[in-house]
């Protein structure tokens, strides 16, 4: 099925992520259904909690990316990056 569909995510993905990627169905299908709103001109957000594989989420999603040929532009922060970009204030 597709990205609507309860089913297996409508992609090829053919490295290694797709193996560490186990139950995660649902999320995997919310994140098709997003790159196709992105394609077609909406926009979205998703919020994924603390734990959940982001990382390994992201690198699925960017590989189903490609594999669609959609461009990709990513980033993440550096180690020991603050986690604003401006400085905190104290009052």
């Amino acid at each position: 099925m597709g990205a609507a569909g309860g089913g297996e995510p409508a992609t090829s993905v053919t490295s290694d992520v797709a193996t560490r990627l186990i139950g995660r169905t649902a999320v995997q299908n919310a994140l098709l259904a997003a790159s196709d709103d992105a394609v077609s001109g909406r926009t979205a957000a998703i919020a994924v909690e603390a734990g959940a594989g982001k990382t390994v989420l992201m690198e699925w999603l960017i590989d189903a990316a490609v594999g669609r040929r959609m461009k990709i532009v990513a980033a993440r922060p550096v180690e020991g990056e603050p986690a604003w970009p401006w400085p905190s204030s104290s009052t």
